[in-house]
């Protein structure tokens, strides 16, 4: 915030500008006034033109340009995600194995040997990606 003094100063400088501007002075030393007289022939200058009558739709059909895609970039992100699973899981698999074999005895000694695991976690797993592809595919194409 200015205090009495640089306000009267800055208003000094904007009447100054003003006189200038209209005399048609030549250039003046002190910046602050060259500033003020830029800000007075701006605000003479015309409004510039309104947007043309059809440029909502010059936009729409920018976008729709650019929304096309291709094979590669509709499948090969999915592509590449699956491949990269499929390597985790193949990498990993001495250390699920042992996980596996230590769940397997965990779930014998609280009685759940009976309980067909071998058939529920793949078909979890399935249901799982199936809903993570879901909502990575209905977020890439709103």
């Amino acid at each position: 915030m200015m205090n009495p003094m640089q306000q009267e100063r800055e208003l000094r400088k904007q009447e100054a500008a003003e006189i200038a501007e209209r005399i048609g002075a030549p250039c003046s030393d002190d910046a602050g006034i060259e500033a003020y007289r830029q800000v007075i022939r701006a605000a003479r200058q015309p409004v510039a033109d309104q947007l043309p009558a059809d440029f909502a739709e010059q936009v729409a059909r920018l976008v729709n340009a650019d929304e096309e895609v291709g094979f590669l970039d509709r499948w090969l992100p999915m592509i590449a995600a699956g491949i990269m699973l499929i390597a985790g899981v193949f990498s990993s698999a001495g250390m699920l194995g042992g996980a596996l074999v230590e769940a397997t005895a965990a779930m014998s000694k609280l009685g759940l040997e009976q309980v067909p695991w071998s058939m529920l976690l793949p078909a979890g797993l399935a249901l799982g990606l199936a809903a993570a592809s879901e909502k990575v595919i209905a977020a890439r194409w709103r």
